[in-house]
């Protein structure tokens, strides 16, 4: 909402939950999501919504993206989240139509001793993004 204040466009992808006044605020001011829901088993969301932004763009990933098989430390868990392999598409499909990132943040992880593989995961999606959009 705060980008929207500010007037700087942008695409959310992945969002499983909302209350009412989001989606009241998400209609009302036509704002351009891709909901988990319609991204599953369609290949057709990734272009779309990656055309409509500018030529240069700024990635926040909140790691609850991830469905929570995946990455279970973060304050929000939720049921029905993206795939590794989603992902890695969506950053292909950023550099192949000529956007140029110029800054992301990865946030909303909350490591915990027992479940070092996740802090492995979120490493390697922060190399992965590196390597395709900073080489």
């Amino acid at each position: 909402r705060r980008i929207h204040e500010q007037k700087i466009d942008f695409v959310s992808v992945g969002i499983r939950s909302l209350c009412k006044e989001e989606a009241d605020f998400i209609s009302e001011h036509e704002l351009k999501v891709c909901f988990a829901k319609d991204i599953h088993n369609n290949r057709v969301w990734m272009p779309k919504a990656v055309s409509v932004l500018k030529d240069k763009i700024y990635i926040t990933l909140d790691i609850d993206v991830f469905d929570p098989s995946i990455i279970t430390n973060t304050g929000t868990p939720e049921p029905g989240g993206l795939t590794w392999y989603t992902l890695i598409e969506l950053f292909k499909t950023i550099t192949q139509l000529k956007k140029r990132v110029v800054g992301f943040d990865v946030v909303e992880f909350s490591p915990q001793q027992q479940h070092n593989a996740e802090s492995f995961t979120c490493a390697k999606l922060i190399y992965k993004m590196i390597g395709y959009f900073f080489t």
